[in-house]
């Protein structure tokens, strides 16, 4: 697996790349920074055309705009075959994924949404997995547990 953690500003979008597909984690831009990620993305994507402009999962960790604001562009310029949220529908940062969300119950787009449900009380707090130290990547505050060796889409 390859992880690239995109510059989108003061913002969050993160590809983690497997032989089997791509996964992006968040779709963040900020105003200055707004087309970055389109910009990385079709870079890749011309890089490897195997994967056939092709995103097995956008994972988006909660809906702020800090972490959506490039969500339509990610879908309007790449195939994206399911999206994961955890249903936060009002608020700043919900615009794209109620958009996607309508995409899809209109027929326009082909894309299995899931979402994650806070029925634990875990808003906002990050859940961590017991994993081995060794297993642990750090930068900075930025943690990455790879806890799951397989990668399945």
């Amino acid at each position: 697996m390859n992880a690239h953690f995109i510059d989108v500003g003061q913002a969050n979008a993160t590809l983690l790349e497997f032989q089997c597909g791509v996964v992006l984690i968040d779709a963040g831009a900020d105003q200055e920074h707004g087309e970055a990620l389109v910009e990385f993305l079709n870079r890749f994507f011309d890089d490897r055309p195997a994967l056939q402009r092709t995103i097995k999962l956008v994972l988006i960790t909660h809906n702020h705009i800090d972490h959506t604001m490039a969500l339509d562009s990610v879908v309007k310029n790449f195939k994206v075959e399911r999206y994961i949220d955890h249903r936060m529908l009002e608020g700043r940062g919900t615009e794209n994924p109620n958009w996607i969300r309508d995409e899809v119950a209109e027929g326009h787009r082909q894309i299995t949404i899931r979402e994650i449900k806070d029925s634990a009380g875990w808003q906002g707090r990050s859940l961590r997995r017991p994993c081995r130290k060794r297993q642990q990547i750090s930068q900075g505050r930025r943690r990455l547990r790879p806890c799951h060796p397989t990668a399945r889409f």
